[in-house]
């Protein structure tokens, strides 16, 4: 089955932090395993894999930088992964959805 070929061979839910705080974009992981709401700082973007959907988490304070370039910074983080066809959710700070929050709590 061609849909079999999509999916993570490891599904262990990932975060990712954009910060241009250096005075750079940067991009990292900084977590792998459980990821829940305190791993996330208000001033910069996060990216959660949870293998199944790909969450992009606008934080409050974040740049004008870091939010241009959110969706890019996922969408190439996608395409080296075993898994580039999952479905992308964005939301800002304050405005999350019920998925998000039951996808970080797994």
């Amino acid at each position: 089955d061609d849909d079999d070929q999509m999916d993570a061979a490891d599904q262990t839910t990932e975060l990712f932090r954009l910060s241009d705080a250096s005075g750079s974009m940067n991009f990292k992981q900084v977590k792998s395993g459980s990821v829940d709401k305190g791993d996330l700082d208000t001033s910069d973007v996060f990216i959660v894999d949870t293998k199944a959907s790909l969450f992009v988490w606008i934080g409050k304070g974040t740049s004008a930088g870091e939010k241009k370039n959110a969706m890019q910074y996922a969408h190439k983080y996608l395409m080296k992964t075993d898994h580039p066809l999952l479905s992308v959710s964005c939301m800002k700070e304050g405005k999350e959805s019920r998925t998000f929050f039951a996808a970080i709590a797994a």
